[in-house]
């Protein structure tokens, strides 16, 4: 039931989220008692979202889902931020964050060490370009195991 409710939603949420020009990052959907909990995280293309426009989607999202028959459960939703501490997961992640220090945790050594944290210059369908102080490397990105921004 939770499969079929799930592609249900996929469906729906994103080209929703995409006219209020939001990105999805991330949705579940788990028992709650005898109702069902709806999570949901958005953020901006260029990332940054505050709890305003958070709340904004959230109330959207909540009267748009009463048109929906997703289940005859009762239901909550909560749209939430990723955070600025999000992992990276998709290209899209690392061209938002080109310019900015990312440290990497690779499946294999790349200059004898599975940990690297450099500077985003490029990104592409099988590679991240890092630079540091006076180099550069190039991470394959069937390398990256998690990759998180550096926040000061």
């Amino acid at each position: 039931m939770f499969d079929m409710m799930i592609k249900t939603m996929e469906t729906w949420l994103t080209p929703v989220l995409q006219q209020m020009e939001v990105d999805l990052v991330e949705f579940k959907i788990h028992p709650r008692g005898k109702s069902i909990s709806i999570d949901v995280l958005v953020d901006k293309p260029q990332g940054g979202i505050t709890l305003e426009e958070c709340a904004h989607v959230n109330r959207f999202l909540a009267d748009q889902l009463e048109n929906i028959p997703l289940t005859e459960k009762d239901y909550t939703i909560e749209v939430s931020s990723p955070g600025l501490d999000r992992p990276l997961k998709t290209m899209k992640d690392f061209k938002r964050v080109v310019g900015q220090p990312v440290r990497f945790h690779l499946t294999q050594k790349l200059a004898d060490q599975l940990e690297h944290t450099g500077v985003i210059d490029q990104v592409d369908a099988e590679q991240v370009t890092i630079s540091f102080k006076h180099s550069s490397m190039i991470i394959p990105v069937a390398y990256i195991a998690k990759a998180v921004q550096v926040i000061d």
